[in-house]
């Protein structure tokens, strides 16, 4: 009694503080009723590795399942809710389970993991005042637990004075040391990421900013990583930053654009889950790009899982605070809630230095145009036919970029096209803006669905046409830029990134389910494997039944006697099985609970042996586990 109470302290007290931090009663009576029950019943059922580990599963899923049933996904303040509770729970379960194993695998040191990972979850919510009593108490336990169970442990009264100082001395410094810790690593924490957001802050991984310096997308364009999956038809351009200002940057001749709206702060109330509708388009971001929504200029209606976004007057969409937006589904068409602001002062605004040679180069470009739109559209022309496309960088000091693109070196890469366009657009009179984003051109046949990569990243314009609103206008040569001209993946990158998807799909289906769903599957595969086990036990008994008619030994005996003999306990020629079990469960020369198992066991065999009497195949287990013991 007294080594089942101090085997199951550690356990129950772990379940208790469970109890503590989710304050639920009746989540709290289900476990403590489980405590109870596990501690009565008590090492019990002698079950080998395999069905310790299945049994173990289904207690600690049990535990998940009545910690999502039973509290609450958001509780009262300060109590442990949702995935903390659930996974805290089936751990709990996990170690009660264990208690009625008569063997556990792992011993009381797999005991005591158990018991420390549950306090770890549970420490998530540390405000209740019992959590430093609790953990003290538990992991106390938890330790006598495994004092216990160690044969050779020696008692405190044989060690001397140095080693008694030496624990006490290795005692104090881990303490201290876990002192100094819970001190500093919250502080350090803070510090790290406090510096982590200052160097990168909201969208650092993509090139996407406030702003847009020329030659900030170039090492992007070299580069094959998966930033976004687009999934359906009709897309290929997904818009993300808009900006309406080019402007000097410390008053070098470095230029950039910006938006003069600052970021998105307005809340828009949009769509909740996906879109059912056959148009419908789904963006699933894979990596880059924290805070972004990536749509067309022409969307017609948005869904994100929150149902909110935030959107600045340029048309730019971004997650609200808390929503990563990993996917969004969206509808082609015209903008209505989200659309782009019309023009304002911004978008025909020039720098006063540019403006003169700017409207030069913009008259001869487009001379012989009747409309303002069409004037663009000629410039837009002339630039993706006389310039070329081009990641080289070239010395620019002292001269302004885009000048210098346009009347020295004829040659760049798409936010130099991009803003010469904006400029020469507005020198000729139209409105214009620089939208970065990425096109959609690469399809995986795996899947039939469309691969986005970080060199897929793209700066075009956007000018207003009185007729259409804004229209997207591209200058950049296109038959220069194969990753953004419509392409097959190639097969080995398709199967991989399908496979992923695959992956995907299934652990989205799982997520889908219902807990009922969840649970009936698990029995269902419980008692799939019980029916099987049972089916492949009839043949272990006929086989046993059928050697204990032939003469000799059995296998399971000759490993028995061999591991006895190991020990030094050696069967006579002429001791019967009888005396021999009797020696053994004397025997000095063996633990107390591996004598008594052993000595079963040659009692089981010798009855089913020699008597036809007993389970063959729980014989047979016996020995096994005997044999096991010995080792």
């Amino acid at each position: 009694m007294r080594a089942r109470l101090i085997a199951a302290l550690g356990p129950v007290l772990a379940a208790v503080a469970v109890v503590l931090a989710t304050r639920q009663p009746i989540h709290a009576a289900c476990l403590l009723a489980a405590a109870g029950l596990a501690f009565a019943v008590g090492p019990s059922f002698a079950l080998g590795a395999n069905a310790q580990l299945l049994t173990l599963a289904f207690g600690g899923m049990l535990g998940g399942v009545l910690s999502g049933l039973l509290v609450p996904a958001a509780p009262q303040a300060q109590a442990l809710s949702g995935a903390w509770s659930i996974g805290a729970s089936a751990l709990a379960m996990v170690a009660l389970v264990r208690l009625t194993f008569a063997r556990p695998a792992g011993g009381a040191r797999a005991g005591f993991a158990l018991t420390v990972f549950t306090l770890l979850v549970v420490g998530q919510v540390r405000a209740h005042g019992h959590f430093l009593a609790m953990t003290v108490l538990t992991l106390g336990a938890a330790l006598a637990a495994m004092r216990a169970d160690d044969p050779g442990r020696a008692r405190w009264a044989w060690l001397g004075p140095r080693a008694r100082a030496s624990g006490a001395l290795i005692a104090a410094g881990a303490l201290a040391f876990t002192v100094a810790m819970a001190w500093a690593l919250p502080r350090l924490h803070t510090l790290a990421m406090a510096r982590f957001l200052e160097a990168y802050g909201e969208s650092a991984e993509s090139g996407l900013d406030d702003s847009l310096e020329l030659g900030a997308l170039t090492s992007l364009l070299q580069s094959d990583e998966i930033v976004l999956r687009v999934h359906g038809r009709g897309v290929d351009r997904l818009r993300g930053a808009a900006y309406d200002r080019y402007e000097r940057v410390d008053r070098g001749e470095r230029w950039r654009w910006r938006s003069s709206r600052g970021p998105a702060r307005t809340v828009q109330r949009v769509g909740v889950g996906p879109l059912r509708q056959a148009d419908a388009v789904m963006v699933e971001r894979i990596g880059g790009m924290r805070g972004w929504v990536m749509i067309p200029l022409g969307t017609a209606a948005l869904s994100t899982a929150e149902g909110s976004v935030r959107v600045d007057p340029l048309g730019a969409v971004r997650s609200i605070p808390g929503d990563p937006a990993l996917r969004v589904w969206f509808r082609p068409g015209a903008r209505t809630t989200l659309a782009p602001a019309p023009p304002g002062r911004d978008d025909l605004a020039l720098p006063a230095p540019m403006r003169a040679r700017l409207t030069q180069i913009a008259s001869g470009m487009s001379a012989g145009a009747a409309t303002p739109f069409e004037r663009i559209e000629r410039i837009a022309e002339a630039l993706r036919t006389r310039y070329r496309y081009s990641l080289q960088p070239w010395d620019t000091r002292g001269r302004n970029p885009v000048i210098d693109f346009l009347d020295r070196h004829p040659q760049g890469h798409c936010e130099f096209f991009a803003s010469a366009l904006a400029l020469l657009g507005r020198a000729a009179g139209v409105p214009t803006r620089v939208v970065g984003g990425y096109r959609v051109a690469e399809r995986n046949p795996i899947g039939d669905y469309f691969v986005v990569r970080e060199k897929n990243a793209h700066a075009w314009v956007e000018a207003w046409d009185d007729a259409r609103g804004w229209v997207t206008l591209d200058a950049t040569p296109d038959a220069e830029l194969p990753q953004n001209v419509g392409h097959e993946s190639r097969w080995t990158a398709a199967l991989a990134d399908g496979a992923a998807v695959m992956a995907g799909r299934a652990r989205d289906w799982f997520v889908r389910r219902t807990t009922e769903q969840r649970l009936g599957a698990a029995l269902a595969l419980l008692v799939a494997w019980l029916a099987w086990r049972t089916w492949h036990a009839r043949g272990d008994v006929t086989a046993v039944r059928a050697a204990a008619l032939q003469e000799g030994p059995l296998p399971c005996w000759e490993a028995l006697a061999s591991a006895l003999a190991s020990r030094g306990l050696a069967r006579a020629p002429d001791e019967t099985l009888e005396r021999y079990a009797s020696r053994v469960s004397s025997t000095d020369l063996l633990e107390p609970r591996v004598r008594a198992e052993t000595a079963a066991a040659i009692r089981a065999y010798a009855a089913a042996r020699y008597g036809g009497l007993g389970d063959a195949a729980e014989m047979v287990r016996r020995t096994n586990e005997a044999v096991r013991s010995l080792r």
